[in-house]
C-alpha cells in the first residue's frame, strides 16, 4: 500500500485546510461560471424562437365577436358565437373594478417593468407556507404575454413569458396593457349557452345582466376574483359558499392595498351579491326566423363563420307580428285538436319501459 503525503512548502502562506478552502472556492466559482454561461446559450435558443411583440392596438381584430341579429324595429333577437367579448376603452371601466384587479392580481403593475421579483419571491413563500400552490407570480403583463403564446406548450414557455413581458412593457404604457388584458381576460364558460366570455364588459353582461358603471362593489369584486378561477368561483356552477368567500377576499385585498377603508369594507361584505343572467332572446322573440338566418349565412361565403365574424345582421322581421302570427298558429292547432277528439293512446308501456316512464313522471 502506498501512502501519499501533502508537504506545504511554505507554511507561512497557510495549511492544508487554508489550500483546501481556496480550492473549494475556486471550484464553486467555476461551476457558478458555467451555469450562468448554459443559462445565457439556453436564453439565447429562447430568444431566437419567440415570437415579435404583439400589436396590443389590434386586438380587437384578431378577437372573436359576437354576431347579432336585429329585428326591423332594431331590437335584438339573437346574439350567438363561440365566444362572448365586447372591447371598451379603459375610460369605461370603473375605477373600483380597476382597482379590485390591481389588488388582487398586481399591485405592483405601475411600478415593476413586466416581471414582479418581489411579488414572485413573495409568492413562492406563500405557497411554501401553505405546502401547495396558492398564489402565482405572473403580472399582468406576463398574462398578457402569455395570450400570445397559447400554443407554445413547452418548459421555455415561462421563460419567454417574461422575456416578451419586458419587451411589452417597453413598447406600450400601463394604460395600454391593461386596457387589453380587461379586455382578454377569460372569465368562465357558461353551459347552457356554450360560450366562453372574455373581458370585464362580456362578463357583465352574461353575469348580472348589467353594463360596467352599473355594477355593485362586491360584484365587480367578484369579477376580479374569477381571473384566477372562473369555473370554480362561477356564480353559475360553484358552490355559493366559495363564490362569496372570494367575493370577501378580494374586498380584502382593497383593503390591504388601501383602496378600501376598513369601515366600507364591513359594509360591502354585508351588501348581497345579486347574480342576474342575461336574458336569451333568441328563443323568446324570433327562434325559428333566427335559425334561418343562421343557415343562410352559412351558405354565403363570408371570410368567417357567423360563430367568429362578429356581425351585424340586420332583419325585416316585426317582432310583434311574429308573436302573433306564432300564437295563432299555436291557438288554431289547439282548436282543431280539440275537434279531432281522442285518438287514443301514444303507446302501450310493460315491464322495464313502465317502470322507468313511472320513475321520470
Amino acid at each position: 500500500m502506498q501512502i501519499f503525503f501533502v508537504q506545504i512548502e511554505n507554511p507561512r502562506e497557510g495549511g492544508f485546510f487554508y489550500w483546501f478552502f481556496k480550492y473549494i472556492l475556486f471550484s464553486a466559482g467555476s461551476l457558478l461560471l458555467f451555469v450562468l454561461y448554459l443559462f445565457f446559450a439556453f436564453c439565447v435558443v429562447v430568444l431566437q424562437h419567440l415570437p415579435p411583440v404583439p400589436q396590443l392596438s389590434s386586438y380587437q381584430d384578431r378577437a372573436n365577436a359576437v354576431t347579432s341579429v336585429y329585428a326591423a324595429d332594431g331590437v335584438l333577437l339573437a346574439q350567438f358565437g363561440k365566444e362572448h367579448r365586447e372591447i371598451i376603452p379603459l375610460s369605461k371601466i370603473p375605477k373600483e373594478l380597476i382597482q379590485a384587479v390591481l389588488s388582487t392580481e398586481d399591485r405592483r403593475f405601475f411600478q415593476h417593468k413586466g416581471v414582479d421579483v418581489w411579488g414572485l419571491l413573495r409568492a413562492i413563500v406563500e405557497d411554501i407556507k401553505a405546502l401547495k400552490l396558492v398564489q402565482g407570480g405572473s403580472t399582468i403583463t406576463q398574462q398578457v404575454a402569455k395570450a400570445y403564446l397559447f400554443s407554445d406548450k413547452s418548459y421555455t414557455r415561462k421563460l419567454k413569458e417574461a422575456i416578451l413581458a419586458r419587451k411589452i412593457e417597453a413598447q406600450y404604457t400601463k394604460e395600454e396593457i391593461l386596457t387589453v388584458y380587461l379586455n382578454l381576460v377569460f372569465l368562465g364558460h357558461i353551459r347552457d349557452k356554450d360560450i366562453d366570455v372574455y373581458g370585464m364588459a362580456a362578463a357583465s353582461h352574461q353575469y348580472f345582466n348589467s353594463d360596467l358603471d352599473g355594477l355593485t362593489l362586491p360584484q365587480m369584486a367578484l369579477l376580479a376574483g374569477m381571473i384566477q378561477a372562473p369555473t370554480r368561483y362561477s356564480p353559475f356552477s360553484a358552490r355559493w359558499e366559495d363564490v362569496e368567500r372570494r367575493k370577501n377576499q378580494v374586498l380584502q385585498n382593497m383593503v390591504e392595498a388601501g383602496y378600501l377603508h376598513h369601515d366600507e369594507f364591513q359594509k360591502q361584505k354585508q351588501q348581497p351579491l345579486l347574480i342576474a343572467q342575461k336574458k336569451d332572446t333568441y328563443h323568446e322573440i324570433s327562434p325559428f326566423f333566427v335559425d334561418y338566418v343562421k343557415k343562410w349565412l352559412k351558405q354565403t361565403n363570408l371570410p368567417f363563420s357567423p360563430d367568429e365574424g362578429g356581425y351585424r345582421i340586420e332583419t325585416t322581421v316585426v317582432p310583434f307580428l311574429d308573436v302573433l302570427a306564432s300564437q295563432n298558429i299555436d291557438h288554431t292547432l289547439r282548436r282543431l285538436d280539440k275537434r279531432q277528439g281522442f285518438r287514443g293512446p301514444e303507446a302501450h308501456l310493460n315491464g322495464p319501459d313502465k317502470t322507468q316512464f313511472l320513475e321520470k313522471i
